[in-house]
């Protein structure tokens, strides 16, 4: 299994000009958009954070997407992730989640 091809489309728009990459180890997955949110997340100590070229920061998120659990979720964060605006589903949590 990997990142759905649906939605990879903006995932590589935001990959591609994002700084790193960034996982919490569970569910939570982000890619910085600029310095000031990479720096967040080396503040925070996130366990797992890439910062390399697009095709690296793809693979990784594609094996973080895979070891991660059912509440997985992508986000894009900006300007240092001060806002709930700051924040944009790239892969919303529950996406995969069939309805009843």
């Amino acid at each position: 299994m990997s990142i759905p091809t649906e939605w990879l489309g903006p995932i590589e728009e935001a990959v591609s000009n994002g700084v790193l990459v960034a996982w919490d180890g569970c569910h939570k997955m982000y890619v910085a958009m600029d310095p000031e949110s990479g720096d967040d997340f080396r503040d925070l100590e996130y366990p797992h954070i890439v910062q390399s070229d697009f095709d690296t920061m793809m693979n990784t998120l594609h094996e973080w997407w895979d070891e991660s659990c059912e509440l997985r979720f992508i986000q894009s964060m900006s300007n240092g992730g001060n806002d709930c605006d700051d924040f944009d589903d790239l892969i919303p949590q529950f996406a995969e989640s069939s309805p009843f």
